[in-house]
């Protein structure tokens, strides 16, 4: 289950688990992981091709979302409850998916493509197949050479997310940077507070980030999926929109 420092970070390359604890992705070789349900192994995956596993995002009624870097290119791929089948796949350029999130509904997709300095939400087609819903996507643009969307983290019912730039810099120091913003009127709006790394927190939000808009926290995880950190954000300004 996740634990009591903060939300759920999703979207690591090792392990992911859902907000509600039932589902878990453990990458166990480069391409090859397993799912378990319910704490018992039900399927293992091996990409055809020995992809990498890049990043893996789980939603509580068990639609997962895995990146899978190559030379050049990176492909997303979507699976529902198990590891047998693929009910949609995206390839684009390398790095796109090095941050991924899933709202525990499955409802809402974020997509994290640091090469471009963007990242992608998407609504998902659940009553259907889960494939992505193309009319639905909208990019949000962050500073350039800063990792802009090396990881995601979207708010439980999808309304707010946060955006880690692991490569920001202060006075040529790459502390990193988390941006927060809001979806108002069917739109991401920024937040104003930018989060900055400091002290022995650096690079922040490398291994992951999380915001909980009811509460007004944001929690990162270092690189080594280790130590965690939460910062506060105005609940006030998240929930009023």
């Amino acid at each position: 289950m996740p634990d009591e420092e903060g939300p759920n970070v999703q979207g690591n390359s090792k392990t992911s688990t859902s907000n509600n604890g039932r589902y878990e992705v453990i990458k166990i070789a480069s391409a090859d992981c397993v799912l378990l349900v319910d704490e018992q192994l039900k399927d293992e995956y091996r990409d055809s091709l020995g992809r990498t596993i890049r990043s893996i995002a789980i939603s509580d009624n068990g639609w997962i979302v895995m990146s899978f870097d190559a030379t050049d290119s990176s492909i997303i791929r979507i699976f529902d409850g198990d590891l047998k089948s693929v009910v949609y796949r995206e390839p684009w350029q390398l790095d796109f998916g090095a941050g991924l999130s899933i709202t525990p509904n499955g409802r809402k997709l974020a997509i994290g493509s640091p090469g471009e300095n963007q990242v992608y939400t998407y609504d998902l087609e659940l009553e259907t197949d889960g494939s992505i819903i193309r009319s639905s996507r909208k990019a949000i643009v962050g500073p350039r050479s800063e990792g802009f969307g090396w990881k995601v983290g979207l708010s439980e019912m999808g309304t707010s997310i946060a955006i880690a730039s692991p490569s920001a810099q202060v006075d040529f120091i790459d502390v990193g940077a988390i941006h927060v913003f809001v979806l108002i009127e069917g739109e991401w709006e920024v937040v104003n507070t930018v989060l900055y790394g400091k002290g022995s927190i650096l690079n922040i939000g490398s291994g992951g980030v999380s915001v909980d808009d009811t509460r007004g926290i944001v929690t990162v995880q270092d690189s080594n999926l280790i130590k965690k950190s939460t910062f506060m954000v105005s609940p006030q300004y998240l929930l009023q929109h």
